[in-house]
């Protein structure tokens, strides 16, 4: 018999490895074992396994009498050969094996990040800051409310989940809080949205930027790598560099660089250590959200606004910086959003201005906004189409977060291929147009609501891709 343990972890290629225990003398591992095959690298007398769904080993053999080991491709095929020697080929070890996951990321039907923050870890948070609340008995809230929508999640059919940011307050304040030489301020407004006026919060760059080995998003994934099941991917979400450029606007306020290529020299070199970390904790599907990019063409119109384009080259430069120095099995994606408070935007414009810089960085995927005219047509998807990167795939995000109304699965179908026009079905993919809470307010819709999308989601991408 053999049995697998509950650890797991992706490796390279977006291999799933999975840990068997084997006591066997001809069991099959995997597949089947084979009688007769001839080939010269056979030895005799041979226990021989065929694992027919295995595209890359890993193997870790200790048997009880010194048995040799041998992995080998034939016709295409993988094999295991064990050459025992003597009679007694009774194998007791362990197979350290990884086995092909159909699952790519993006996937066809994929999670943004945030999802709407319940009552109860809204009251825990509250009774916090109130100091009725200790910081241990907010985590426990924490943990137990992220342990119910991982779950939930899962039943959805979502390949990917996340914590939906609950450890947050914002969706990108409280990462570059947590980097050293950044600090979370207070400034007398907040962002304006359309027609509203956000809860106020900002940072100010107080000293050196440079990563924090103690951050605590670190702690907070290593929970969630705990708790999601066999098969399924813990996805992390952070912010964007470009995000963090200085900026009275966004309410990020330099008091230490005065120089934006030193500033962004140190922010690479931060979020470099800082995506080794979390790979090494585990990590392989990472996303950084980005509003620059839908900003910067809610400025424009037709071409980037020329004041803006030292802004999109360093971003270019910053994000491709850190894409060709992680690790080859981390997926690494980006979600541009134009903003999400309160069930209200920031920007409206069509991704032509950007076009040509979102083009050029080296990520393994786009999430894009695409739920309503404010959005644009899907013509710059040429652009990426064209960049020769065909290993991209572009996230259309047609389903939206802000409204409740459920969306004609009809119509997500026809806007997809649609959008196939301008770039191969077979690179594309499908999400709600951003999260359901980007700040712990959340917008304007129920759990329910929320759950009833994402399934949209789901259920629409299986109609589409025959899945």
């Amino acid at each position: 018999m053999v049995g697998v343990s509950k650890r797991a972890g992706t490796y390279e290629n977006g291999l799933e490895a999975k840990y068997c225990r084997v006591a066997t003398r001809h069991k099959v591992i995997l597949g089947a074992p084979i009688t007769a095959l001839e080939s010269s690298r056979v030895l005799r007398p041979t226990v021989l396994f065929e694992l027919t769904s295995v595209s890359w080993l890993k193997i870790k053999v200790v048997t009880r009498d010194r048995s040799s080991l041998e992995v080998f491709n034939f016709w295409g095929r993988f094999f295991i050969v064990i050459n025992v020697m003597a009679q007694n080929y009774f194998l007791e070890g362990e197979i350290h094996m990884s086995t092909i996951v159909k699952t790519k990321f993006p996937n066809r039907y994929d999670v943004v990040g945030s999802l709407l923050r319940p009552a109860r870890l809204k009251q825990a948070r509250a009774d916090f800051q109130a100091h009725k609340f200790s910081e241990a008995e907010l985590h426990h809230v924490e943990d137990e409310e992220i342990k119910r929508i991982v779950k939930k999640q899962v039943e959805l059919g979502l390949k990917d989940v996340t914590d939906g940011e609950f450890r947050r307050s914002w969706w990108h304040l409280d990462f570059y809080d947590g980097l050293n030489g950044a600090e979370f301020f207070t400034p007398a407004h907040g962002y304006n949205f359309n027609g509203e006026e956000t809860r106020r919060g900002g940072i100010k760059i107080t000293d050196k930027i440079t990563y924090n080995p103690d951050h605590p998003f670190f702690a907070g994934f290593e929970y969630l790598q705990s708790i999601v099941p066999d098969g399924v991917t813990a996805k992390q979400t952070i912010p964007s560099p470009s995000v963090f450029f200085p900026s009275d606007d966004a309410k990020i306020v330099d008091t230490h660089y005065h120089n934006l290529d030193a500033f962004v020299a140190d922010v690479v070199l931060a979020y470099q250590k800082t995506i080794q970390h979390f790979y090494d904790l585990g990590c392989r599907y990472l996303q950084i959200d980005d509003t620059s990019w839908g900003m910067w063409a809610s400025f424009s119109e037709g071409t980037l606004n020329p004041d803006l384009v030292p802004l999109a080259e360093a971003a270019v430069r910053a994000i491709n910086a850190i894409a060709d120095n992680k690790p080859e099995d981390l997926t690494l994606t980006m979600h541009v959003c134009r903003g999400n408070y309160d069930s209200t935007w920031a920007g409206a414009g069509a991704y032509d201005p950007v076009a040509e810089y979102l083009a050029q960085l080296h990520i393994d995927g786009y999430f894009l906004e695409y739920d309503d005219a404010r959005s644009g047509g899907f013509e710059p998807l040429a652009k990426i189409a064209a960049n020769g990167l065909n290993h991209q795939r572009v996230v259309l995000g047609l389903v939206t977060s802000k409204k409740p109304a459920l969306e004609a699965q009809t119509q997500l179908i026809a806007r997809i291929h649609e959008a196939a026009k301008y770039i191969p079905l077979e690179q594309l993919c499908l999400s709600s147009q951003c999260g359901f809470a980007s700040t712990e307010e959340g917008n304007r819709l129920t759990e329910a609501d929320q759950w009833r999308k994402l399934q949209l989601v789901v259920n629409t991408a299986k109609a589409v891709w025959d899945i």
